[in-house]
């Protein structure tokens, strides 16, 4: 898996490759219709009337080596302190500008949805951070949207529900460490942060704030 910073919305150069096979992670709404090969069949570019380009790059065993997939259409924040892509407000509301601390239906504010990887109007049931004790320690395991780059994620802990502490390094092990799982559709991660239990009660939660 190759790493990638987003510079500007729709500016992805993160991929999965096995051999030949490449699998992009790239915003719904970033497309091409135009693509372009050498010799052998191997794509080498490709083109959107969106403003979508992709570059492509082999190994002389002919696996793939580098791949980009940039656009200039969408800046990568809706506002201020918003934290949502323009992609990703234009992908499901149709506009820029959407309040990321408004709530869905199920109670869930927007930013939340989109750091974990829930799309707007589908229920969050079973998708939330979930909390489980083994008798020793306190296992915590939230999923992470590969799109969320901008979004830091905190596992707090608190004794008494007022004073809360960050776990820090906990959590930056875990995501620095192999994902626990994927969804189904490979575009969240989940990962696993365990606390040992040393009071009498221990709560966890999961802080997201916007970079």
């Amino acid at each position: 898996m190759l790493s990638f910073q987003t510079k500007s919305n729709c500016s992805f150069n993160k991929c999965i490759a096995f051999g030949a096979l490449l699998f992009l992670l790239v915003p719904p709404s970033c497309y091409a219709d135009t693509f372009n090969y050498d010799a052998s069949g191997a794509l080498i570019t490709a083109e959107g009337s969106n403003g979508v380009g992709g570059t492509f790059g082999y190994d002389a065993a002919g696996n793939i080596e580098v791949a980009s997939v940039t656009s200039a259409d969408f800046e990568e924040g809706g506002g201020p302190g918003n934290g949502l892509p323009d992609w990703w407000e234009l992908f499901y509301f149709g506009e820029r500008g959407i309040d990321a601390e408004e709530r869905d239906f199920d109670g869930v504010a927007f930013l939340t949805k989109f750091a974990l990887g829930i799309s707007p109007g589908t229920s969050s049931q079973g998708l939330l951070p979930e909390a489980e004790f083994d008798g020793e320690d306190l296992s915590f395991v939230f999923g992470r949207s590969l799109y969320a780059e901008n979004i830091d994620f905190l596992v707090q802990s608190s004794e008494d529900l007022a004073d809360w502490e960050d776990l820090t390094t906990a959590t930056a092990a875990a995501l620095a460490g192999t994902p626990s799982g994927f969804s189904e559709d490979g575009h969240v991660e989940f990962y696993e942060v365990k606390v040992p239990v040393g009071a009498d009660r221990l709560f966890l939660r999961l802080y997201l704030a916007s970079q």
